[in-house]
């Protein structure tokens, strides 16, 4: 819709109404050409005859520098104007500022102030942050199920982000509950939502907490987990010796997967006595039971290790092993030894031939 005379006129005539139309068509070049200054100066005419919507845009433009120099101090300052006026979103803002410490000493506390005043107004995106603030404990106690009410409260409303918060929240808990009943699957999943804070506050000391728990009872996925923290195995060798135990337990009865974990320790990681012989052991054993993870793992040994072990037939043997069983990065492996020569003859049909195997299997 263009700008009209007849706007214009309500606004010379004193529409503060009409004057907010007009800054927003500058500011979005709705029926004008965008113009920021032209927007500022409209909803300052507006703010100045007490309108609270003006005001608060008024703050817009200084918070981002559209039409002003962004200056996050007068942006606060209006916002407190407009807030006093009875600008919903205003308020909201305040809140905002006050979260991530905007023109103003960051304190939660002020901010859940702000947020409940607009969330009492039925402001949506409120209602979302004050779910966030419970569920991480920011000027308040942390409690989730404080956070989940507000999360239903904001989707009731349609709020994406809180259907989104909501979800993730729903989802620790079940993971959380099934994590203490004992699940060294979701234990492991919980470490990762403390990790990568999803639906709670971000802790890595929970984190290692569950991965520590995860790992005694065998899950491997969080062996790697707790390496990331740590970067040094020494610093979680009492509770992967329980994790050992409990492969090696796994093992007797036939795991073969177990097998292959205890071989991975034993092959790849310096802090745990890394040992070839042992490391092969494993694998072969998980090899014999038809495990060809183990059979390409045994062949990256060959491959691999210094001299004297190093052995590139052996390396071959192992790969073409688990390629016949469809592994495709055994595949892969052959391809490059033969296109490149690693240690034997350049043949490049077997070379063509095993990329071709690899990309069919879907590498």
């Amino acid at each position: 819709m263009k700008l009209t005379h007849k706007l214009l006129k309500a606004a010379e005539f004193g529409s503060t109404n009409s004057m907010v139309k007009i800054g927003v068509k500058y500011h979005f070049g709705d029926g004008a050409k965008q113009n920021y200054n032209q927007a500022l100066k409209w909803h300052r005419k507006a703010a100045a005859l007490g309108d609270a919507d003006a005001m608060n845009k008024v703050g817009y433009s200084y918070n981002y520098g559209l039409g002003v120099t962004k200056n996050l101090i007068t942006a606060r300052e209006w916002y407190e104007k407009a807030a006093t006026a009875g600008s919903v979103k205003a308020i909201y803002n305040l809140g905002v500022f006050y979260v991530h410490g905007f023109g103003v000493e960051k304190d939660y506390f002020k901010a859940l102030e702000w947020f409940r005043k607009a969330a009492a107004i039925d402001d949506s995106d409120a209602m979302n942050n004050l779910g966030i603030l419970y569920s991480k404990g920011q000027g308040v106690e942390e409690n989730l199920d404080k956070a989940l009410e507000w999360y239903e409260k904001a989707a009731a409303s349609g709020n994406k982000v809180a259907i989104k918060n909501r979800n993730l929240l729903y989802n620790f808990k079940n993971v959380k509950a099934a994590a203490e009943n004992g699940d060294a699957d979701a234990m492991y999943y919980l470490g990762e939502m403390y990790e990568e804070g999803k639906g709670v506050a971000e802790n890595l000391d929970k984190a290692f907490e569950w991965w520590e728990k995860s790992l005694a009872l065998g899950n491997f996925d969080a062996f790697f987990s707790l390496g990331w923290i740590y970067n040094n195995i020494a610093a979680v060798k009492k509770v992967l010796n329980q994790a050992v135990a409990h492969w090696e337990q796994a093992a007797a009865l036939g795991d073969m997967e177990a097998m292959r974990h205890i071989g991975c320790i034993y092959d790849a990681f310096s802090g745990y006595e890394k040992n070839f012989d042992k490391a092969l052991e494993w694998y072969e054993k998980a090899a014999a039971l038809g495990d060809s993870d183990a059979m390409y793992l045994i062949g990256a040994m060959y491959e691999n290790v210094d001299d004297p072990e190093k052995d590139i037939d052996k390396a071959i043997e192992w790969y073409e092993k688990a390629a016949e069983l469809n592994h495709a990065g055994a595949m892969e492996e052959l391809s490059r030894i033969y296109y490149y020569g690693d240690g034997v003859e350049k043949i490049f049909d077997k070379a063509k031939k095993w990329r071709d195997k690899a990309d069919e299997a879907g590498i």
